[in-house]
Parts: structure tokens; C-alpha cells; sequence
């Protein structure tokens, strides 16, 4: 058994396997064509569920072994990854960019984890008077295949179609069908993606019954005149002689009638209803050819680059798109048809036009549901050798260059376009990820541009870094590609570099941009108002959609884990926790951040009204509803809506408006009950700000003089016995400044530098401090220092100090030397009794001044518990901005705080240092339980999060730059029963 050794020769990439062909399921009546599922077809024999399993350390231990020799002591699920769904294998670990396995391509370590499959399956007499080919889906990463002992052949390429045609070594009755797959093979050099590395059949495993004379290929192509009128449809196939019947049914219901034409295998439709992601018509093509019928999924549409310029159907486009890896929380990477319809759903909701499959072809069923709800897709080849430039050699081409890989790049691009090539959603084919360039893509990306007429893309060549050493990509012959691609650029080198750049003939497209990784992306905004601006910067895909964590244990339901999180070894920690949901596709805050990016349709207030202008590039919006609410300090003082008129596709339309200055308006657009897109103007306009503008609190005087107090260390208790009246083991709870935040994962580059100028473990020292004493109040005026393991900053503090009511103005700098401080503001402990908050300001999810577009003004309420977002490892989050008052209830009282100036507030169960020194939610939560206090933090800076991880740096006007900041909070400690109407709740707002 696995003999020959070919898992070590790149020059061999499969034994046996039938020629790679477009992806279909044959039925054996036409309704069943059109309508049900593969499942349902005589033809379509499933084999997925349970399996024999063997596992072995080695498959040398199994090169003098015949399959009837082998003790299967497991039963495993296919489809499946043995890490999850077997016992006593090896555990799931995840890698981003290096290799799992010693850099010495093509060889693979002789400790080669191999799990061998075993399934009985009956065939009858009428079964084998056809021929029968075994499919394999998806295969990590070489698998070897036995039917009754004997061997039919090998495969490489997880992640593409293999077929055997098996029909000679079957009988009627009982068959074994025997499956080794290992995990490592010369094939693992090229897909060195960021994932969980999972072994094993972990895509659909079935047979399928075909008539000897059945195509083995059928190709089909869409030529579509404007409009669609006398569109044309071309079917190729090897055998098209012996073709019954075509017939083409518009969504899989009314016939609609086509004409051949004089040439052969050509079709006319009188008149097409063309595609697009917005407006997915689909039809359903069934051919039939002797006892088959053959269906398709398809779309009119034609793809093209005019003037610098993507188009579909002649018309401009736009990608508002995202990166999805095929992953699911508790099978790896296996991901049902089910599980992709509603990541599907939750994906149109946040109005995603555009797909990237994320480095590999995915599941073929994919495409046909892409077609049919509408998403242009850019389909991957499962070639990455991102590992290449961490590997000592300094050159990421050396595997495109390596002439041993020639065949198995060819073979990977050849594949991919084979069995998708009949895929409409598919708009733009992808040669691989982060590869380097070399001749090996060169060859393959010439085949397919002689193959086909679409576009195709490749990002490495034109922006390849220091490390591969690449030559400058206006020296290369690249007529083969179609884009500048490009992964994280700023949106200033997108400006001042791509758009001023006229030799450039290829619209610029971003394959990954915005990354969103824990609290990010911040910076979406910014790139979608370039893409909107510019016809030849046609969009891009975020990264990335979901977070790939896997529960700690079957027990332990969304306790999730990262790298590293199943012991020890290589991995990359968390960043596979990259995403805009989490791993059971619950939204984080910036989902709805990319709803807000991504609406179709944009509102700006302008002077005496507001303009909507559409963001879709085909479809026209009826029965739009436009919904407004203008409110003063919270309070609202009218509303309305109306309907507006249709509204084309790139068209605009003014709506007058009553009066509006000084007030916070709200508009909203519905389509039906579905929010399209809303705005929020003038928050904080002039009226706004002088309803604000009396001060927070007026100050008793002190019926002693002040006294002086030199170099008194911060110790509040020191100074007055005055406090809120909170207390912890029989000691006060007193405010203190605070300039540190737990780092995001964005802060990835920030963090160390925060550390070292000692922000998490700053001071604040008094100076030149008077204090003094009135009948109930006492009062401190001082200058004071912020010391870390530098001096931070410096200040002037004001606060009076009263029983339940303190009352703190700041002043900062401004300083000379400007150092990065993630915030500057208060630390407030306050006892966990307090359980609701309610503010008015930005909400309601976390924003900061870079991700913000989904938050409008507003009285907003929330458990306290639920204000830090549960990211997957702890972080800063929760933080809201704009904010003028705070109320935080307990059964028993209330703490008002109240500002005439805005600031950002948030609540975590830990200090920011300890919040830091977590790695998993799941300790988060449990610090939750054993914590008495929360710790609300009044924060008059609060830095941008951006998306650095893997993005550019956050840009200089968004970081704290030494500016003066002044503040002031009044905090007011009041029982329920004897509370007066507070600020928060009063229809007078600020007395």
C-alpha cells in the first residue's frame, strides 16, 4: 500500500484521475434537473457519514500493507478533519505565514500524520451497466485510492475535484472503497495559507453513475448584446451530436424559448434578463443526452476593463466586498451548503456585492447559490507560498521560479478553471495569494488567457516587497493580467500614487484591505469615498469575514480558543481571529461599521435639505421611505417621513427640509421594514453646544482659606474624607487619571512602545496643591505631573469634593514633546451593584473617531455588562464618543455623570492592564464573576483604531499629538427613592 512514493514529486501530480471537467450532477428526469437538490439524483450515490479509520504516524508504516490488512479501530465523519473529528491524532494548529513542516521543498518530514478511510458500499447489476467515477471534493493534502484492494490512483491539490472511474475493478454486491490521505506532500509547499492546518476528506466523498456515451465536459458561454436583446448562448461539449434536448428555465421555473442558430451548439435568447449581484436573475439550463439531464446554473452577463475601468454589462461597477475562508467553528473546514447560505444572508444584509475565496476554490455547490442571491466572485487557485520569505532564503519567488513546480502550478490554475469556468458569479479569476512571481505563473496565467476572455488577477507581481527581491513590475510582461492589485495600501498612496499615476492602464483593486482583526477596521470609510470618486479604483474585499476560533472542547460551547490554544508547538496566536463576525457568526461592532460603508444609498444634509444619491450601479430603489427625527439635548422635537420618488441606479435626489440648525437629525431610508442606510447632521450644532455651554457644576465656597501642599502624591484619601461614597474593603474608591488601554490587536505595532514609556503603569503626582474646606465641601486646586517611566504629561486639576458628588475639572498640556497615548482621562471604580447605563451620545454600538459611521447621537441603553464588546482575546472595547451624560443604575441608586463638553466613556471588569494581560474571553468572564467592581473610564482623548495588524499606521491626525485637552465631569451619587427626575431622563435637559 502507498506505493509508489509520490508524495515527494512535485512532477507527478496525480495517478488515475480523470481530466479535470466543469462540475455537475447528472439526474435522471428533467424536473429533478431543474429543482432538487444533487442528493436527489439515481445517479448520485452520497458516501458522506460515517467511515472506518485508521490512524497512522507515518504512512511508511503502511507501505507493506494491503488495505484488507489494516485494523480500523474508529469510526470517523466524513466529511471531516481527523484534528476535530478523530481521537488520539494530532491536534489542529494554526499557522498564518510559515510553513508547518521544514523548508526543503519537495521533501516532507518522514513523521507524516495518515489517516486511512474505509467504507463498504452495495452496487447493483443495472449500476454497473454504467460507468462509475469516484469524486473527491477535497482532499488534504494527497490522497491514495483502493476499490476491493486494488489501487486506482493518487491526487494532490486539497482543495480541488479528483475523479477516478472505477467501473472496472466493481461487482455487484458489497465494494470497499479504502482512502489514505496524508497530511503533509510536495503540494503542502504550495498552499501555505492563513488557516487552521486540518487533514483529511473534508468535502463531500460520492460515486456517480454515468451513460457510456454522456459528456465527460461541457463548457457554456454568455454573449450578451445590450440589454440582452438576441443574446447567445454557446455550449461545447465533446459529443454535442448527441445531444436530446436544451432547454433553459428563467429561475427555475418558466420555460423560456431558445432557437439554435446556424452554427452548432449556439443558442439565441429573443431577449436575456441580465445579471448582476443587485438584480440576480438566473436561469436553469438542463441538457439532456440519452437517459441524462444535465443542469446549470447561469447568469447573462458579460465582464470587462473599458478606459481604466471594471464593467459588467457595460456598465461601471463597484466591489464592496469580503475575504471569506470556508470555516465553521466546530467541523474546521467543513461547511455545509446550509452554513454557506446564511454566512450568505448575514453578508447581503450588510449589502456585500463581492467575494474573494480566500486562497482556494471553495465548495463547488458555492457558486450556483453566489449566482443565484447575487455576489460577484473572485474565484482563488490553491497556490500560496507565503512561508517562502520566512525561511532564510530572502526570496518569495523561489518556488515560482522553480522549474520541479512548473507542473503543479499549471495543474492547480488548469483546475480551477475547468470545473468553475461555467460559474456567472464568477467575474475575475485569481492565480493564487502572496506566491511570489516566476515563470510557473507566467506559463499557467498565459494558458488561461488563451483559454478565456475574463479577467484575471494576481497581486504579488506588482507590488512584491524588499524581501523577494522582485524585479519592478513595468519590466515584466504581464499582459496576461487585467488589475493592479494591491493588499493594505493607505488610502494616501492610493491618492497621491495610484490616481496620479497615468501610465497606469489597470484599475486598481484591493484583495484585501481594512483588516478586521478584534476592535477594527477603522478605516473603512476613508477608502470606500476614494473608491466612490474614482472610476478606476473599482473596490475591494475586507479582511476578513468570520473569526476562525474552535471551542476549547465540545463542552464548552463559544469558550473559543486561537493558536496554540491545544498546546504547545508552532503557531501563529490569534490571528485567525481576523473577522467581522465571530466564529458562529455573531456581529461584532464592525459588521455594522461595513453595513454603514457598504449602503446603497448615501445621505448629505446641505444647506435647506438633504440629497440621496444611489450607490448601485444597475438597480433602481422604489418604495423608499425616508424617515426623519430632529432632537435638541436629546429631545425630540418632530418627526416625519415620506416617500420618495424611484431612485436610479448612480442618480441622486433633493428632499427640502424644514429648519434644521442647531438641531441633531436622524434620516433614515427603508426599503420596506429593511434600514438601507441612515445619517446623523449637525450633532453638537450651535444651539446644541450653548444649551451645553453652562458650566457642570457650580462650586460652593470655602469658608476656610486654601493652604499650601507641595509634591502631595495623588492619594485623594489624603486630602479629604469627601468621596462618592463607594468603598472597597472599608477603603475609599477614588478617581485616577489613566492613559492606557488594553491594546487592540491593531495596536499590534503600538503596544511595545506604550509599554516602554510605561502607560500602564503611570502615576499621577500632585503639585503646588491648595486645598481647602467648606461647610460640607472640601476643594483642591493643583498642577500635576503624569509619570510613567518618562514624564507623560502635565496638568492643572480643579475638584471639589462633597458627600455623593465630586466635581473634577482638567486641563493638559499642551506639551512640547507629543508621545503616542492610546487616551487621556479618568479611571472611576464603581461597585458591580450598578448593572444599566444609559447616555446620550454615540451609539449604539463601540465607536471610536475612525469607526464610527454606524453610530448616530441618541439617548442609548445598554446592561452594563454588555458595553465591552466579547472579543475573542481581550481588549480595549465598549468605548462610546460624543457623549455629554452618563446615568448608571443599581436597584438601590444611581450615578449621574454629567460633562458640558463631549467625552468617550466605557466600562470594563478590569483595569487596563489586567484586561491586557488576558489571552481568552472565557478569562474574561470569569474575572467578570469574581470582580466586585466595574471600572467606568471618562476619557477626553481617545485614539483611532485603524487597522495596523496588517494596515497602514493610523493616520497622524488621528494620534494624540501633544495638543492641549481641558475637561470636566460632575459625578453624582443619588439613592432611587429620593431621586429627583435626573439629567438623563429629563425632557428639560440641563438646568
Amino acid at each position: 500500500m502507498l506505493t509508489p512514493k509520490l508524495w515527494e514529486d512535485p512532477n507527478i501530480q496525480h495517478c488515475g484521475r480523470m481530466a479535470p471537467r466543469a462540475y455537475y450532477v447528472p439526474y435522471e428526469c428533467l424536473d429533478k434537473a431543474i429543482h432538487a437538490p444533487r442528493e436527489a439524483s439515481a445517479y448520485f450515490k452520497d458516501l458522506n457519514g460515517p467511515w472506518d479509520f485508521a490512524f497512522f504516524e507515518s504512512p511508511e508504516d503502511l507501505v507493506t500493507l494491503q488495505p484488507s490488512q489494516l485494523i480500523f479501530d474508529q469510526v470517523i465523519s466524513v466529511p471531516g478533519a481527523w484534528q476535530i473529528e478523530a481521537k488520539d491524532t494530532d491536534p489542529p494548529v494554526y499557522l498564518n505565514q510559515r510553513y508547518p513542516i521544514p523548508f526543503v521543498p519537495p521533501r516532507v518530514p518522514i513523521k507524516n500524520p495518515t489517516g486511512v478511510y474505509q467504507r463498504r458500499v452495495a452496487l447493483t447489476t443495472e449500476d454497473l451497466l454504467r460507468r462509475v467515477v469516484l469524486v473527491l471534493e477535497g482532499a488534504d493534502s494527497c490522497a491514495y485510492v483502493y476499490v476491493n484492494d486494488r489501487w486506482m490512483g493518487m491526487t494532490k491539490g486539497s482543495h480541488m475535484t479528483a475523479e477516478f472511474d472505477v467501473t472496472d475493478v466493481l461487482h455487484p454486491g458489497e465494494n470497499t472503497i479504502c482512502l489514505a490521505v496524508l497530511k503533509w506532500c510536495d503540494g503542502t509547499y504550495l498552499e501555505d495559507q492563513d488557516k487552521w492546518r486540518m487533514s483529511g476528506l473534508f468535502r463531500s466523498v460520492y460515486l456517480l453513475t454515468r451513460h457510456p456515451l454522456a459528456p465527460h465536459d461541457v463548457a457554456l458561454k454568455t454573449v450578451c448584446p445590450a440589454e440582452g436583446k438576441n443574446a447567445e448562448l454557446h455550449i461545447k461539449a465533446s459529443n454535442l451530436s448527441e445531444f436530446k434536448e436544451v432547454a433553459l428555465y428563467r429561475e427555475g421555473t418558466q420555460e423560456v424559448p431558445l432557437m439554435a442558430s446556424a452554427a452548432q451548439g449556439v443558442f439565441t435568447l429573443a431577449q436575456a434578463n441580465l445579471w448582476s449581484a443587485e438584480d440576480p436573475v438566473w436561469y436553469r439550463l438542463v441538457l439532456r443526452v440519452q437517459d441524462e439531464y444535465i443542469g446549470f446554473t447561469l447568469g447573462f452577463r458579460s465582464v470587462a476593463i473599458r478606459d481604466r475601468t471594471l464593467c459588467l454589462n457595460g456598465r461601471p461597477i463597484k466591489l464592496k466586498g469580503v475575504n471569506r475562508h470556508e470555516f465553521w467553528p466546530t467541523r474546521g473546514p467543513c461547511v455545509s451548503l446550509a452554513q454557506t447560505q446564511k454566512d450568505f444572508a448575514l453578508l447581503k444584509k450588510a449589502h456585500v456585492n463581492a467575494l474573494r475565496t480566500a486562497h482556494y476554490p471553495n465548495d463547488p455547490r458555492m457558486y450556483d447559490l453566489a449566482t443565484q442571491m447575487g455576489f460577484y466572485v473572485m474565484n482563488e487557485a490553491d497556490i500560496e507560498t507565503h512561508g517562502t520569505i520566512w525561511e532564510g532564503t530572502g526570496d518569495g519567488h523561489v518556488l515560482a521560479t522553480d522549474d520541479r513546480f512548473a507542473l503543479a502550478f499549471m495543474d492547480r490554475i488548469q483546475r480551477l478553471y475547468e470545473r468553475d469556468k461555467n460559474a456567472s458569479c464568477v467575474i475575475i479569476w485569481s492565480l493564487g495569494n502572496e506566491a511570489g512571481h516566476g515563470q510557473n505563473f507566467d506559463r499557467a496565467g498565459r494558458w488561461l488567457r488563451e483559454r478565456t476572455k475574463e479577467l484575471i488577477h494576481y497581486e504579488r507581481i506588482f507590488f512584491p516587497n524588499a524581501q523577494e527581491g522582485r524585479m519592478d513590475h513595468k519590466e515584466l510582461d504581464l499582459s496576461y493580467i487585467d488589475f493592479y492589485s494591491r493588499m493594505y495600501p493607505s488610502p494616501e498612496w492610493i491618492e497621491k500614487v495610484y490616481l496620479t499615476d497615468e501610465t497606469n492602464t489597470r484599475p486598481l483593486i484591493l484583495c484585501e484591505y481594512s483588516h478586521a482583526m478584534g476592535n477594527g477596521p477603522g478605516d473603512l470609510r476613508a477608502y470606500m469615498d476614494l473608491c466612490w470618486a474614482n472610476d478606476s479604483f473599482c473596490g475591494g474585499f475586507i479582511w476578513e469575514f468570520a473569526d476562525h476560533g474552535i471551542p476549547r472542547s465540545k463542552t464548552h460551547g463559544r469558550d473559543y480558543v486561537y493558536g496554540g490554544g491545544f498546546g504547545g508547538g508552532l503557531h501563529d496566536g490569534n490571528f485567525c481571529i481576523d473577522g467581522l463576525v465571530d466564529p458562529d457568526r455573531v456581529p461584532h461592532p464592525a459588521y455594522y461599521e461595513m453595513q454603514k460603508v457598504y449602503e446603497p444609498v448615501t445621505l448629505t444634509f446641505e444647506e435647506g435639505g438633504l440629497r440621496a444619491t444611489s450607490r448601485l450601479d444597475f438597480k433602481t430603489l422604489n418604495n423608499l421611505t425616508l424617515r426623519l427625527a430632529a432632537r435638541l439635548r436629546g429631545t425630540l422635537l418632530w418627526e416625519k417621513q415620506q416617500i420618495l420618488l424611484p431612485l436610479k441606479a448612480r442618480d441622486d435626489q433633493w428632499i427640502p427640509l424644514p429648519k434644521i440648525q442647531g438641531m441633531d437629525v436622524l434620516a433614515e431610508v427603508y426599503d420596506g421594514e429593511e434600514r438601507l442606510t441612515f445619517e446623523e447632521s449637525l450633532g453638537g450644532g450651535a444651539a446644541f453646544r450653548e444649551a451645553y455651554s453652562a458650566p457642570a457644576f457650580e462650586a460652593p465656597q470655602p469658608t476656610l482659606g486654601f493652604f499650601e501642599a507641595k509634591n502631595l502624591p495623588l492619594d485623594w484619601g489624603r486630602l479629604s474624607e469627601k468621596s462618592l461614597g463607594f468603598f472597597q474593603e472599608g477603603r475609599p474608591l477614588w478617581p485616577e487619571f489613566c492613559v492606557y488601554r488594553a491594546p487592540t490587536d491593531n495596536d499590534l505595532h503600538r503596544k511595545g512602545h506604550w509599554e516602554r514609556l510605561g502607560l500602564d503603569k503611570a502615576r499621577c503626582k500632585l503639585k503646588n496643591v491648595q486645598v481647602a474646606q467648606g461647610e460640607s465641601t472640601d476643594f483642591l486646586q493643583a498642577c500635576f505631573d503624569l509619570e510613567g517611566v518618562v514624564h507623560l504629561l502635565s496638568g492643572e486639576l480643579k475638584a471639589t469634593m462633597s458627600p455623593g458628588v465630586w466635581a473634577v475639572s482638567v486641563s493638559i498640556g499642551p506639551e512640547e514633546s507629543s508621545l503616542d497615548f492610546p487616551r487621556v482621562g479618568l479611571l472611576v471604580p464603581i461597585p458591580k451593584s450598578f448593572t444599566k447605563i444609559r447616555w446620550l451620545g454615540q451609539g449604539p454600538y463601540e465607536n471610536y473617531p475612525d469607526k464610527k459611521e454606524a453610530a448616530w447621537f441618541d439617548w442609548h441603553e445598554r446592561a452594563i455588562r454588555e458595553i465591552p464588546h466579547p472579543y475573542i482575546r481581550p481588549q480595549e472595547s465598549g468605548s462610546r464618543g460624543g457623549c455629554y451624560e452618563l446615568l448608571l443604575k443599581s436597584p438601590e441608586e444611581e450615578l449621574l455623570v454629567h460633562s458640558p463638553t463631549p467625552f468617550s466613556f466605557c466600562v470594563q471588569p478590569l483595569r487596563p492592564e489586567a484586561l491586557a494581560a488576558l489571552s481568552y474571553d472565557f478569562q474574561r468572564q470569569e474575572a467578570l464573576k469574581a470582580q466586585d467592581l466595574w471600572f467606568l473610564h471618562l476619557d477626553l482623548w481617545m485614539s483611532a483604531v485603524g487597522s495596523a495588524a496588517c494596515g497602514p499606521p493610523i493616520p497622524q491626525k488621528l494620534c494624540y499629538n501633544g495638543e492641549a485637552l481641558q475637561g470636566q465631569f460632575r459625578l453624582e451619587r443619588r439613592p432611587v427613592a429620593l431621586n429627583q427626575p435626573a439629567h438623563a431622563f429629563s425632557k428639560e435637559g440641563v438646568s
